[in-house]
């Protein structure tokens, strides 16, 4: 029969197995010492590559894949918020801001 390793956890270990398991910080070198363990365990098979704090650093670090966040299509809607974002909101109607003013206040009493 295979060994099972059961842990009782009450509620005199409970601060223990907290800091143990990393949701505390260690408090005592036996606490570190499970902990060390805990987690030698867990990334026994994780391959991690070394990391050149040296490259980080210096700058000579490339960067892997770069991602575009947003997809521009249509160029003539951006370039009235590029507006609005140089000139501040005088060149935006009244009519839109009220709205705005509106809706922000609408959410404020919910």
């Amino acid at each position: 029969m295979a060994k099972t390793n059961k842990i009782s956890i009450d509620e005199n270990n409970f601060e223990f197995w907290l800091a143990v398991s990393g949701y505390m910080p260690a408090r005592t070198e036996k606490e570190l010492e499970y902990s060390e363990i805990i987690i030698e365990h867990m990334y026994k098979d994780v391959d991690v590559p070394a990391i050149d704090i040296d490259k980080i650093v210096n700058g000579r670090i490339k960067c892997g894949v770069r991602t575009k966040i947003v997809d521009i299509s249509n160029r003539a809607d951006i370039s009235s918020l590029k507006m609005v974002a140089r000139k501040g909101t005088s060149t935006i109607p009244d009519e839109i801001l009220k709205r705005m003013k509106d809706k922000h206040n609408k959410k404020d009493e919910d």
